[in-house]
């Protein structure tokens, strides 16, 4: 793991759905359509085949369009740098007869700003409420976080 995974703690989410729910729940969650949906944040999402051809999932981070007056200078620099960053969503089969799969979710692309990831709160915001989103239609999920992950 990365220096990322230091300071943005990798998900791995245990669940008992179709991996198309997971997907779809993922980019509707990142584009707002979901009821864990991020307010007004943008992201452009990228499906491809891993080598062992379980789909994964790219989500870059586009930015926001909120143009709020009560943002600092370090709030609207913070932001700017942070644009380009991305989340990761890939599987691991459990049981594929059964739907049971494990879903890993991280940051796998970040800016720093002063020696820490840039928007670091937004982007776990981000990840637990796909997480939430995954416990709606899941409420068995077993979650867990890599805690100080390294290689």
């Amino acid at each position: 793991m990365s220096y990322l995974a230091d300071e943005v703690p990798p998900w791995r989410i245990e669940i008992h759905v179709p991996m198309e729910v997971c997907i779809d729940l993922f980019e509707r969650t990142l584009n707002g359509s979901a009821s864990q949906r991020i307010s007004d944040a943008g992201w452009s999402i990228q499906r491809y085949s891993r080598s062992d051809g379980l789909p994964a999932l790219l989500a870059t981070y586009l930015g926001t369009e909120s143009r709020d007056s009560q943002n600092s200078i370090g709030d609207i620099e913070m932001e700017r740098v942070s644009v380009g960053s991305q989340l990761s969503l890939e599987f691991d089969i459990l049981d594929a007869e059964s739907n049971s799969f494990v879903c890993n979710l991280w940051l796998s692309a970040a800016s720093m700003m002063g020696g820490a990831v840039a928007n670091k709160e937004m982007f776990d915001r981000t990840m637990k409420n796909i997480v939430n989103a995954f416990r709606i239609v899941d409420p068995t999920i077993e979650v867990s976080r890599r805690e100080n992950a390294q290689q």
